[in-house]
């Protein structure tokens, strides 16, 4: 997509591509920009800053989009800064009645830069919260836990509440998903890892391709999905969650982003340190908040838990660095989705084209 070639740009270059925006945006000329933190991340560049105008300050983000091989699919098909911020733009308002569900306030969009800036969410990241889960912790840290699940589920489903669900042609979504499993497919064989071969990515996709068929030519339910929905873009504060980063945000079957979610608190259990019954009273927390039913599953469950089981190998067998605890937990969460991943395959679901486990029996 267009945007500026230069996706290294420095806190102050950032800042005067917005200072002509902001003035807009604020009625009158900024008395000062000054940077907080600048932080390089895989997909963007986020930049923290204070504006003061009129003798007031205000803290804001600014987010430009990078490109990466594993992106490709997304920052190629639209420009992403333009999809966030006119996403942000119709949910601030439909989260604005909901209590203890929200999303950042949009304020300055660039779309030839790809750059967008919200306002500063003060809060902490759930992923922060997450030792609330081990044995030792205290019960009012794992209460606060327990709650913000809870309201991640709440905040899910008014977003599908919100965008509807509605019948999509089935291709898109077929050929996104195939793309996207062949990227993190080659990424996983220049690993080298010996927990995953180049043979069984070609099974998984030929499977994938399967379920599609039995779908082919239909029109699927879908809804708006977040798309990288999970403990890492969720703030806390204020007594209640805000949700950031819409990266990928697209219509999608409705359990993509709750078989995501689900998968990662069960990774949780795989800590020693963390207590499974623990691990189980959050999945409950946020099934309740988002109200998943049985009669929810079918081909589209099996094809989203392949393609999200598939992600975690993927992450795990291309993840660096941690420590030795960490690095136990990464091994025994990607043995257990490889190999249901191979169960998958084989067809040992209850009922082929289902998924293998319903969710609500995934704890």
């Amino acid at each position: 997509m267009g945007g500026s070639k230069e996706e290294n740009l420095s806190s102050e270059a950032i800042l005067e591509l917005l200072r002509s925006p902001l003035e807009e945006w604020a009625g009158s000329p900024p008395e000062a920009l000054i940077p907080v933190s600048l932080d390089r991340r895989a997909f963007s560049t986020v930049l923290i800053f204070k504006v003061l105008v009129g003798g007031k300050e205000h803290i804001l983000v600014a987010k430009k989009v990078r490109h990466a091989e594993v992106n490709r699919h997304i920052t190629e098909s639209e420009n992403q800064a333009k999809v966030e911020f006119e996403v942000l733009k119709e949910l601030y308002g439909a989260f604005e009645g909901v209590k203890g569900c929200a999303v950042p306030e949009p304020v300055v969009l660039l779309p030839e830069e790809e750059l967008l800036v919200v306002r500063y969410v003060k809060g902490e990241l759930l992923t922060d919260k997450l030792r609330a889960a081990r044995f030792y912790s205290g019960g009012r840290a794992f209460s606060e836990l327990y709650a913000a699940y809870n309201l991640a589920g709440r905040w899910l489903r008014r977003l599908q509440q919100h965008t509807g669900v509605r019948a999509c042609p089935s291709a898109p979504f077929k050929e996104n998903i195939i793309e996207r499993l062949k990227v993190r497919g080659d990424e996983i064989s220049r690993s080298g890892s010996p927990l995953w071969g180049d043979s069984e990515t070609r099974a998984l996709l030929e499977k994938v391709k399967v379920w599609f068929r039995e779908v082919e030519g239909d029109s699927l339910p879908m809804a708006g999905r977040h798309g990288d929905y999970g403990h890492w873009n969720i703030i806390v504060g204020g007594g209640g969650i805000t949700v950031i980063d819409f990266l990928g945000y697209r219509l999608e079957p409705p359990l993509y982003d709750p078989i995501k979610v689900l998968l990662g608190i069960k990774a949780l259990g795989d800590n020693p340190l963390v207590s499974k019954k623990r691990v189980k009273l959050l999945g409950d927390a946020f099934l309740e908040g988002y109200g998943l039913t049985t009669d929810e599953n079918g081909v589209m469950g099996s094809i989203c838990e392949a393609y999200h089981r598939f992600s975690i190998v993927y992450g795990i067998v291309t993840a660096v660095g941690g420590s030795r605890l960490d690095r136990f937990a990464r091994v025994r969460t990607l043995k257990e989705n490889a190999a249901m991943l191979r169960r998958m395959i084989r067809g040992e679901g209850a009922v082929e084209g289902q998924s293998l486990f319903n969710p609500v029996e995934w704890f």
